[in-house]
């Protein structure tokens, strides 16, 4: 068992000896071209978040209870408000830059917490000056909208955009790890490809060999069989010229 444990470590550390070169030119390569990938096409990304409150008048004669569903049910409709066409296509066309209501809604996202009146509107692009005006935009005409369309109550706005900006870095070491990985999954995947077709042709080079062989034997075979007929032919000829000599 033991014996064979070895040899399988020694035929895989011949193969892996056989192709060292891929198993080191693959990772390498591929870890160069995700950096350049990482470095040239792939940029940082920027959040930019302006919050809004929403006041709603109260009345005297409702209860805790009934003054925390309405408020909850009021930020609710106000964010749906927030999400509408009405409400995206005019942050569009203030921000311009062929932005349109669909691509407004997949940058800016509207949030808000649990018991809380205010509400963020949270635009995200690799400018940083297109998403602060985008998360500016989106609360400016979000309040302007809601004092239209609602009669009672006000939005204030509680901080703009430049207060709260992040920015997402490239991750360029992590980029690099996956990029030497995937090389050595493809260096591997070849070996085994290669391996495979080497393997293909010394099983065809043998068969040929031994086809050879087999040939070659039953022609000699074929030859000292005729040869031992000629000889057998040759000694029963003689036999009758050898009685006659001896009765002449």
């Amino acid at each position: 068992m033991e014996e064979n444990k070895s040899y399988d470590f020694s035929k895989l550390w011949e193969i892996i000896k056989r192709n060292l070169k891929w198993l080191i030119i693959l990772p390498i390569v591929c870890l160069l071209l995700s950096v350049l990938v990482t470095a040239v096409a792939v940029h940082p990304k920027y959040q930019a978040t302006s919050q809004v409150i929403i006041n709603k008048s109260d009345k005297g004669d409702l209860t805790m209870a009934e003054k925390f569903q309405a408020g909850s049910q009021i930020v609710a409709t106000y964010t749906d408000i927030a999400k509408s066409p009405r409400v995206l296509g005019k942050v569009a066309d203030k921000v311009g830059h062929g932005e349109t209501a669909n691509s407004i809604s997949e940058k800016v996202e509207i949030s808000n917490e649990p018991n809380s009146q205010v509400l963020n509107f949270t635009a995200t692009d690799q400018d940083k000056k297109q998403a602060e005006e985008m998360a500016d935009q989106s609360a400016e005409i979000f309040k302007k909208q809601i004092s239209q369309l609602a009669d009672k109550g006000e939005i204030d706005v509680l901080s703009k955009s430049a207060d709260n900006v992040k920015s997402t870095p490239v991750s360029m070491g992590k980029n690099a790890a996956v990029g030497f990985i995937a090389g050595l999954i493809l260096a591997v995947i070849l070996i085994c490809i290669l391996e495979l077709i080497r393997n293909s042709k010394k099983n065809k080079a043998t068969r040929s060999e031994t086809h050879s062989t087999q040939q070659h034997h039953r022609r000699r075979t074929k030859r000292e069989g005729l040869t031992q007929e000629g000889l057998e032919n040759h000694v029963e000829d003689s036999e009758p010229d050898d009685i006659n000599h001896h009765r002449q």
